[in-house]
């Protein structure tokens, strides 16, 4: 299920994709258990790998500091969109 998820193909929703993967003797009784284990998975993938985590602190940092310049009349846009 977390590669279905992190392949992100919108032609299912990920709740469709999870109805094959509920099996209440391996313990997943819901769409939502099944959902769950997988973004657990997701999330230990990225907690893993370091460039993963220096990408989204990078990504996080710009999104912050962009919504900052943009409440100040977007003064500093174009040096946000210069960031490594």
């Amino acid at each position: 299920m977390s590669d279905i998820l992190l392949l992100q193909d919108p032609s299912q929703s990920p709740e469709t994709r999870a109805l094959i993967f509920v099996n209440p003797d391996k313990g997943v009784s819901d769409i939502e258990e099944a959902l769950q284990g997988a973004e657990d998975i997701i999330a230990e993938l990225i907690s893993d790998n370091a460039e993963y985590r220096k990408f989204i602190r990078i990504s996080r940092n710009r999104r912050i500091y962009y919504h900052g310049c943009q409440e100040a009349g977007g003064f500093a846009i174009q040096h946000v969109l210069q960031l490594p």
